[in-house]
Protein backbone atom coordinates (compact mmCIF):
# COMPACT_ATOMS: atom_id res chain seq x y z
CA UNK A 1 0.00 0.00 0.00
CA UNK A 2 1.37 3.28 -0.85
CA UNK A 3 1.51 6.19 1.37
CA UNK A 4 -1.11 8.25 -0.74
CA UNK A 5 -3.83 5.12 0.22
CA UNK A 6 -2.27 5.23 4.02
CA UNK A 7 -3.52 9.15 4.02
CA UNK A 8 -7.03 7.91 2.45
CA UNK A 9 -7.35 5.06 4.50
CA UNK A 10 -6.46 7.69 7.75
CA UNK A 11 -9.52 9.37 7.04
CA UNK A 12 -11.86 6.51 6.20
CA UNK A 13 -11.04 5.35 10.00
CA UNK A 14 -11.99 8.44 11.16
CA UNK A 15 -15.42 8.38 9.33
CA UNK A 16 -16.67 4.54 10.03
CA UNK A 17 -15.05 4.68 13.39
CA UNK A 18 -15.44 8.07 15.25
CA UNK A 19 -17.76 10.79 13.05
CA UNK A 20 -20.50 8.51 11.66
CA UNK A 21 -21.06 6.39 15.22
CA UNK A 22 -20.58 9.59 17.33
CA UNK A 23 -23.79 11.34 15.51
CA UNK A 24 -25.36 8.06 15.27
CA UNK A 25 -25.27 7.33 19.04
CA UNK A 26 -26.27 10.84 20.14
CA UNK A 27 -29.20 10.18 17.50
CA UNK A 28 -29.95 7.26 19.08
CA UNK A 29 -29.79 8.43 22.65
CA UNK A 30 -32.00 11.08 22.07
CA UNK A 31 -34.60 8.59 20.69
CA UNK A 32 -34.66 6.14 24.36
CA UNK A 33 -35.38 9.63 26.13
CA UNK A 34 -38.84 9.42 24.39
CA UNK A 35 -39.73 6.39 25.07
CA UNK A 36 -40.46 6.24 28.65
CA UNK A 37 -42.91 9.62 28.29
CA UNK A 38 -44.18 8.31 25.21
CA UNK A 39 -47.94 7.99 26.53
CA UNK A 40 -47.75 11.02 28.55
CA UNK A 41 -46.90 13.33 25.29
CA UNK A 42 -47.85 13.19 21.59
CA UNK A 43 -44.87 14.76 20.24
CA UNK A 44 -42.23 12.31 21.55
CA UNK A 45 -44.13 9.67 18.84
CA UNK A 46 -43.13 12.12 16.39
CA UNK A 47 -40.20 12.34 17.54
CA UNK A 48 -39.36 8.47 17.98
CA UNK A 49 -40.75 8.73 13.76
CA UNK A 50 -38.44 11.17 12.81
CA UNK A 51 -35.33 9.67 14.63
CA UNK A 52 -35.88 6.32 13.05
CA UNK A 53 -36.25 7.63 9.71
CA UNK A 54 -32.57 9.62 10.11
CA UNK A 55 -30.70 6.76 11.77
CA UNK A 56 -31.95 4.86 9.28
CA UNK A 57 -31.13 7.08 6.52
CA UNK A 58 -27.36 7.87 8.38
CA UNK A 59 -27.05 4.02 8.64
CA UNK A 60 -27.29 3.47 4.34
CA UNK A 61 -24.63 6.67 4.24
CA UNK A 62 -22.50 5.14 6.48
CA UNK A 63 -22.29 1.68 5.28
CA UNK A 64 -21.78 3.16 1.89
CA UNK A 65 -18.93 4.69 3.03
CA UNK A 66 -17.74 1.66 5.09
CA UNK A 67 -18.07 -0.63 1.62
CA UNK A 68 -15.86 2.03 0.06
CA UNK A 69 -12.59 1.05 1.66
CA UNK A 70 -10.64 0.20 -1.81
CA UNK A 71 -11.80 3.77 -3.31
CA UNK A 72 -11.70 6.13 -0.42
CA UNK A 73 -10.24 9.37 -1.36
CA UNK A 74 -9.95 12.97 0.78
CA UNK A 75 -13.28 14.01 -1.11
CA UNK A 76 -15.18 11.32 0.25
CA UNK A 77 -13.96 12.38 3.20
CA UNK A 78 -15.33 15.83 2.82
CA UNK A 79 -18.38 14.80 1.09
CA UNK A 80 -18.92 12.46 4.24
CA UNK A 81 -18.34 15.10 6.82
CA UNK A 82 -20.72 18.04 4.95
CA UNK A 83 -23.66 15.51 4.80
CA UNK A 84 -22.98 14.77 8.56
CA UNK A 85 -23.50 18.07 9.52
CA UNK A 86 -26.05 18.91 6.92
CA UNK A 87 -28.18 15.69 8.53
CA UNK A 88 -27.99 16.07 12.26
CA UNK A 89 -27.99 19.87 11.58
CA UNK A 90 -31.69 18.84 9.84
CA UNK A 91 -32.68 16.43 12.14
CA UNK A 92 -32.01 19.16 14.94
CA UNK A 93 -34.35 21.59 12.77
CA UNK A 94 -37.48 19.17 12.67
CA UNK A 95 -36.92 17.81 16.48
CA UNK A 96 -37.21 21.81 16.93
CA UNK A 97 -40.32 22.32 14.77
CA UNK A 98 -41.98 19.19 16.71
CA UNK A 99 -41.10 20.83 20.26
CA UNK A 100 -42.44 24.01 19.39
CA UNK A 101 -44.70 23.89 16.92
CA UNK A 102 -43.25 25.99 14.58
CA UNK A 103 -42.16 25.95 10.68
CA UNK A 104 -39.38 24.12 9.42
CA UNK A 105 -37.80 25.64 6.66
CA UNK A 106 -34.18 24.84 7.58
CA UNK A 107 -34.87 21.29 8.10
CA UNK A 108 -35.71 20.91 4.23
CA UNK A 109 -32.73 23.64 2.82
CA UNK A 110 -30.40 20.93 4.52
CA UNK A 111 -31.96 18.32 2.24
CA UNK A 112 -31.89 20.28 -0.48
CA UNK A 113 -27.84 20.43 0.13
CA UNK A 114 -27.59 16.91 0.86
CA UNK A 115 -29.49 15.99 -2.51
CA UNK A 116 -26.84 18.50 -4.54
CA UNK A 117 -24.04 16.47 -2.65
CA UNK A 118 -25.40 13.47 -3.39
CA UNK A 119 -26.17 14.05 -7.41
CA UNK A 120 -22.55 15.63 -7.61
CA UNK A 121 -21.34 12.33 -6.16
CA UNK A 122 -22.86 10.56 -8.34
CA UNK A 123 -22.05 12.19 -11.51
CA UNK A 124 -18.53 12.71 -11.30
CA UNK A 125 -17.12 10.93 -8.32
CA UNK A 126 -18.65 7.29 -8.38
CA UNK A 127 -15.53 4.79 -9.53
CA UNK A 128 -17.50 3.67 -12.42
CA UNK A 129 -14.57 1.82 -13.68
CA UNK A 130 -13.58 -0.13 -10.54
CA UNK A 131 -15.06 -3.27 -10.28
CA UNK A 132 -16.49 -5.69 -12.99
CA UNK A 133 -17.76 -3.20 -15.32
CA UNK A 134 -20.09 0.15 -14.44
CA UNK A 135 -22.17 -0.18 -10.89
CA UNK A 136 -25.47 -0.31 -12.25
CA UNK A 137 -27.42 0.03 -9.36
CA UNK A 138 -25.34 3.60 -9.46
CA UNK A 139 -27.44 4.55 -12.30
CA UNK A 140 -30.43 3.89 -10.50
CA UNK A 141 -29.17 6.40 -7.47
CA UNK A 142 -28.21 8.95 -9.48
CA UNK A 143 -31.93 8.89 -10.63
CA UNK A 144 -33.38 8.64 -7.57
CA UNK A 145 -31.19 11.20 -6.25
CA UNK A 146 -32.00 14.10 -9.02
CA UNK A 147 -35.66 13.27 -8.73
CA UNK A 148 -35.71 13.80 -4.60
CA UNK A 149 -33.66 16.67 -4.85
CA UNK A 150 -36.47 18.70 -7.06
CA UNK A 151 -39.19 16.73 -5.20
CA UNK A 152 -37.15 18.10 -2.13
CA UNK A 153 -37.09 21.95 -3.59
CA UNK A 154 -40.95 21.66 -3.85
CA UNK A 155 -41.92 20.17 -0.48
CA UNK A 156 -39.85 23.40 1.00
CA UNK A 157 -41.69 26.06 -1.52
CA UNK A 158 -45.11 24.41 -0.57
CA UNK A 159 -44.62 21.94 3.30
CA UNK A 160 -41.94 24.31 5.11
CA UNK A 161 -44.18 24.99 7.41
CA UNK A 162 -45.64 21.68 8.59
CA UNK A 163 -43.26 19.46 10.73
CA UNK A 164 -46.06 16.63 10.16
CA UNK A 165 -45.32 16.84 6.30
CA UNK A 166 -41.60 17.02 7.10
CA UNK A 167 -42.13 13.50 8.77
CA UNK A 168 -43.89 12.28 6.03
CA UNK A 169 -41.16 13.64 3.38
CA UNK A 170 -38.72 11.36 5.87
CA UNK A 171 -40.22 8.18 5.58
CA UNK A 172 -40.88 8.86 1.88
CA UNK A 173 -37.42 9.59 1.31
CA UNK A 174 -35.92 7.14 3.62
CA UNK A 175 -37.69 3.68 2.41
CA UNK A 176 -36.76 3.99 -1.14
CA UNK A 177 -33.26 5.23 -0.28
CA UNK A 178 -32.71 2.09 2.11
CA UNK A 179 -33.57 -0.34 -0.92
CA UNK A 180 -31.50 1.30 -3.42
CA UNK A 181 -28.38 1.97 -0.84
CA UNK A 182 -28.41 -1.53 -0.22
CA UNK A 183 -27.95 -2.60 -4.04
CA UNK A 184 -24.97 -0.12 -4.33
CA UNK A 185 -23.55 -1.17 -0.91
CA UNK A 186 -23.62 -4.88 -2.16
CA UNK A 187 -21.69 -3.73 -5.73
CA UNK A 188 -19.31 -1.50 -3.47
CA UNK A 189 -18.54 -4.56 -0.99
CA UNK A 190 -18.14 -7.06 -4.14
CA UNK A 191 -15.66 -4.53 -6.16
CA UNK A 192 -13.98 -3.88 -2.53
CA UNK A 193 -13.20 -7.54 -2.50
CA UNK A 194 -11.76 -7.79 -6.07
CA UNK A 195 -9.77 -4.76 -4.96
CA UNK A 196 -7.93 -6.61 -2.09
CA UNK A 197 -7.77 -9.80 -4.15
Amino acid sequence: MNNNKKNFQFFYILITSLYYPAVLGAIFYSLIDCFPNVMQDKNNILYILAALAIMMSFSVDFLYSYASRAFYSIIHFIFDLLIITLLFCSYKALINGIKNSEPIPFFFIGFIFIHIIFVIWDIFFVPKDKGNGKFKAFNLMTIFDSIFLLFTILCFMIFRDSYKLGILYLWIFTIPYMIIGSSVIKELSKATGKEKS
